[in-house]
């Protein structure tokens, strides 16, 4: 009985086997993460490129288009698989909150490539997508 309890003999692979899940979803998740963050920053660089050009030209089918452009320029696709990502008929509102000022309001869909994740950012238990959004407000600069 003690010869059987000195034993070291798989305890390695006992370890191994404990710890690497979670060794694992560390990794995943900073990699989820990080592509999150990069969304979240091409989105709010949208909503700018839109603001921007509402604010100068007073065009609001150019500045969907130029949301469009800046969100593929990111990187970011409009579509994952038969998903909708991004439409910038849908996604991307235009308003006036004040004299004087425009706003534009970009929302995307980032896919989560861990199952449940999105449910610790606040998302729905059966979502695959994480939902970013981008603001932006700049001052008008044409005349009503």
């Amino acid at each position: 009985m003690n010869r059987l309890l000195r034993c070291q003999r798989g305890s390695a692979m006992v370890e191994f086997a404990l710890v690497m899940p979670i060794v694992l979803a560390v990794v995943l998740s900073t990699f989820v993460f990080g592509l999150a963050s990069n969304a979240k920053i091409v989105v709010s660089s949208a909503a700018r490129e839109g603001a921007r050009y509402m604010a100068v030209v007073n065009d609001p089918a150019g500045a969907r288009l130029r949301v469009q452009e800046a969100i593929q320029g990111g990187g970011l696709p409009l579509q994952h698989g038969a998903d909708v990502l991004f439409s910038s008929g849908t996604d991307v509102t235009i308003s006036f909150p004040n004299p004087g000022y425009v706003a534009v309001t970009v929302r995307y869909r980032q896919p989560s490539l861990v199952p449940g994740l999105p449910v610790l950012l606040g998302g729905s238990p059966w979502s695959r997508f994480f939902n970013l959004v981008g603001r932006a407000l700049f001052r008008i600069e044409w005349s009503p």
